[in-house]
């Protein structure tokens, strides 16, 4: 990436060297000798959120210091914070021979790569989990089944208490466990996708066909906005409906004591090949607290569910190379923004 990187700002240095440097797909910044900071590039107007290139990014003290002091050829951990949201990255400089520039630094977001890193952590740990768990489970079955089956008739009370009633009480609590292993099976478990070219308008469409009776019968307003280009990805067209369904029945449950209920789902085209899937609600939103714990692994906000829906959600798009983010929106309701590669379909269909 480094020579890459110079080798790009010696281009066309008296024509326009910016349109030179948005062929780069990470931010780029350039570090002057008097430590000023600038913004070079269009992936990096779109990181930092600023309204026009060469600007000053607003960045906070951390990774200034970071910026300004990493050395030409070398790489560090830092990150961004942009409103309420921290971003980790990955600085990586390259020095630039003039008289104004120092140094170019690349900035490469690297939330999906902790995100994989994550879920194949739970993954392991569930995996044995499964195992121990499956151990006691097998154990207990053996047991409630003996004793119930080998008690006496005059033994079937002990203490004013009745053997069946503990029976039942094992069994359940048996049955329980089984549940929970369950879930933690859906974890671990790996889909094989089947990837196929799919439409993203279509992909909605379908989801807004199978997704409208259930919000109808729920008094909840339904709204899907399509893309005016034609967007398609390389994607499990199965694996991706049930992922989106998933994420619009989470938004009618956080909808029901919410009056005049509402879910949009929209398609937005970012450029330079990028598509994002949003789908927003005006509920209660989510606590702030439990922002970076919706997608963990058996972590429920439900009180009667096993935290499984929103790690698988977020484990699809994984498998399709791109992220998910949950945030709240500015007027209220939650936000999951789902971001894609993507490119122009040559035909409308799937």
């Amino acid at each position: 990436m480094n020579s890459n990187i110079y080798n790009l700002c010696q281009m066309n240095k008296q024509s326009s060297p910016i349109d030179s440097l948005d062929q780069v797909p990470v931010a780029l910044l350039a570090v002057y000798s008097n430590e000023d900071i600038k913004l070079l590039n269009k992936e990096a107007y779109r990181l930092f959120q600023e309204e026009q290139l060469g600007g000053m990014p607003a960045l906070d003290s951390m990774i200034q210091k970071d910026i300004v002091g990493i050395q030409p050829n070398q790489k560090t951990l830092s990150s961004i914070t942009l409103a309420d949201k921290t971003i980790p990255v990955i600085l990586l400089a390259s020095e630039i021979q003039n008289s104004e520039t120092s140094k170019i630094v690349s900035v490469q977001p690297i939330q999906q790569e902790l995100d994989i890193h994550e879920v194949n952590v739970w993954r392991n740990v569930s995996t044995l989990f499964c195992h121990k768990l499956g151990n006691i489970i097998t154990s207990l079955d053996i047991f409630s089944s003996a004793l119930s089956q080998g008690l006496p008739e005059n033994q079937m009370h002990l203490e004013g208490v009745s053997i069946e009633q503990v029976m039942g009480d094992i069994l359940n609590s048996t049955n329980k466990l089984k549940l929970y292993n369950h879930a933690l099976q859906k974890i671990t478990y790996q889909p094989s996708p089947r990837f196929q070219k799919i439409n993203l308008n279509w992909l909605l469409g379908t989801v807004n066909d199978i997704c409208g009776e259930l919000c109808i019968e729920h008094k909840i307003t339904l709204v899907t906005n399509l893309s005016d280009s034609d967007l398609e990805i390389q994607g499990d067209l199965v694996l991706l409906q049930d992922a989106l369904i998933q994420l619009v029945n989470n938004a009618v449950d956080a909808l029901a004591n919410t009056t005049h209920g509402k879910i949009e789902l929209n398609i937005l085209h970012t450029g330079q090949g990028k598509a994002v899937i949003n789908i927003a609600d005006n509920g209660p939103g989510i606590p702030q607290e439990l922002i970076d714990k919706l997608f963990l692994p058996l972590y429920s906000t439900k009180g009667h569910g096993k935290g499984v829906g929103l790690s698988t959600v977020r484990q699809v798009i994984h498998i399709h190379n791109g992220t998910i983010t949950a945030t709240n929106n500015k007027n209220g309701g939650a936000l999951f923004s789902i971001k894609f590669n993507c490119s122009r379909s040559s035909q409308s269909n799937m």
